[in-house]
């Protein structure tokens, strides 16, 4: 049976880029990182304009645990569209696993400016700055994601984790008590909620 490189290589120049593209994406889907890596950096090898490629090229690195090239490929793809929303999100997830919480935050904010309505954005955000100790600006940031998206569990754990950061306790535990009435089984929330119970009934 014919490699798929060289199967291709063999087609029209004009369609080889998006054909490795594709099979990049196909690779993707079927979790073989790797490959899926190669097939995206011969397509930018003919093609090294595509931003869709390299931001693509990022995601199946990261997969691999390749981070510090998945971080090289989103850096690239936005040098080509800085408003690729997509990339700048990825990428600061990427900078957050790695503890750089600045440049992390830059990253979630420019996604967030470009796509203000993408909810996944602003809880992003806001876990980068509570990991930077800028809890009322993270606080902000998940009560926007919140807005956006009321079913949104983990920017609602979010939020409340960052009232109780903030000493307000009858925030935290009302915005628990919401959780668990959308999903009685999210057991952190119901955890926190008994943590709060408890120290409030400590004897003074």
């Amino acid at each position: 049976m014919k490699d798929w490189r060289a199967e291709i290589s063999a087609l029209p120049k004009e369609k080889q880029a998006d054909a490795f593209s594709e099979k990049g994406d196909e690779l993707l889907s079927t979790g073989d990182f790797d490959k899926a890596a190669e097939a995206y950096r011969l397509s930018i090898q003919l093609d090294p304009s595509s931003e869709a490629s390299h931001y693509n090229l990022g995601i199946a690195l990261a997969r691999a645990g390749r981070i510090d090239e998945a971080i090289a490929a989103y850096n690239e793809a936005l040098n080509i569209a800085p408003d690729y929303a997509e990339a700048h999100n990825n990428l600061g997830n990427l900078l957050m696993k790695k503890k750089m919480f600045p440049e992390a935050i830059e990253h979630f904010t420019e996604a967030a400016k470009i796509n203000p309505e993408v909810a996944n954005s602003h809880n992003n955000l806001g876990i980068a700055l509570a990991n930077s100790g800028r809890t009322n600006e993270a606080a902000a940031s998940f009560a926007r994601a919140v807005s956006l998206d009321t079913n949104y569990l983990e920017a609602r754990f979010n939020l409340a984790q960052s009232h109780l950061a903030r000493g307000d306790t009858n925030a935290a535990a009302s915005e628990l008590e919401q959780l668990l009435r959308l999903n009685p089984n999210f057991s952190p929330a119901r955890q926190v909620i008994e943590q709060i119970s408890r120290t409030a009934n400590v004897p003074k």
